[in-house]
């Protein structure tokens, strides 16, 4: 699996919810919506956060992860992840 199947959902995410972003289409939409839900799927033990086991049994990439944990603390939250794909839709 490549990086762009990690980030090109978090980058469809960032385009459907940035504030500054012109009103997403519906399959943006949907598309950011499916990614969120499979986040939401992946993490079992409803934390609202995930860590690195959750998130490579999800059948992500570690490297996502690492991109995305910001903070470096072992886990990656909703927040998180918005501003790792409102960052990688500015490249």
């Amino acid at each position: 699996m490549r990086l762009t199947t990690i980030i090109l959902p978090l980058a469809l995410l960032a385009a459907a919810t940035a504030a500054t972003a012109a009103e997403p289409t519906p399959e943006q939409a949907a598309k950011a919506k499916a990614a969120m839900e499979a986040l939401a799927a992946a993490d079992v033990n409803k934390d609202g956060k995930w860590d690195k086991k959750e998130w490579t049994a999800a059948g992500r990439r570690g490297r996502g992860f690492d991109y995305a944990d910001t903070n470096k603390d072992g886990f990656v939250t909703k927040e998180e992840v918005k501003a790792a794909a409102e960052k990688q839709a500015k490249k």
